[in-house]
């Protein structure tokens, strides 16, 4: 079993939120709108998401060279990203290895559509809970959103990747099947 790294934290902290207030405020709804990751969700008002998800210059460079470092990343390298919203982690990367071969996918046509205009990767709008276009042993480094792997990929990987996946989709399918008993667990029982 691989590490899990946890390179993101840094960034989370530097920002600060009034989650009361965020739940408070029709969050069931909000939650609502949010689940499909268009416009609303990156750019519109924080009570669906981001709030303006918008490019910074550096602000994901260090995490960018945390990366290429752990992971002897050159520009012979490819990398995946699933769920990579707008790609901002990626363009630091071909910043900072220019060849490097990148590919995001997403589900939000609408974070793709508004990546940064000079990244020069693949964006594919891609349901990830579908099988994936690509071969085994493709990339040497992938992104699932929730921990990076350095992809020894030894066959069979990109199976038990879905299946690990498909697995973590189902559970948070059944959780958030309604948003109003998700939110009010007891709520049926009242």
């Amino acid at each position: 079993m691989q590490k899990q790294l946890n390179l993101i934290q840094e960034l989370h902290k530097s920002t600060k939120r009034n989650y009361l207030h965020r739940m408070n405020d029709s969050k069931v709804d909000a939650m609502e709108i949010a689940r499909k990751f268009q416009y609303e969700y990156w750019d519109g008002d924080r009570r669906y998401g981001f709030g303006g998800y918008r490019y910074i210059p550096d602000r994901w460079k260090h995490m960018a060279k945390n990366l290429i470092d752990i992971y002897s990343l050159t520009n012979t390298s490819k990398i995946l990203d699933i769920g990579c919203g707008k790609g901002f982690l990626l363009y630091e990367l071909q910043r900072l290895i220019p060849e490097i071969e990148i590919c995001g996918l997403d589900i939000s046509k609408y974070a793709l559509e508004n990546a940064h205009p000079e990244f020069k990767g693949k964006l594919l709008e891609v349901d990830a809970r579908l099988p994936l276009p690509f071969d085994d042993k493709f990339f040497d480094l992938t992104n699932d959103s929730i921990e990076f792997k350095k992809s020894l990929i030894s066959s069979g990987f990109f199976n038990n990747f879905l299946i690990s996946l498909l697995i973590v989709v189902l559970l948070v399918f059944f959780c958030f099947a309604n948003s109003k008993t998700n939110f009010n667990p007891l709520g049926s029982f009242k």
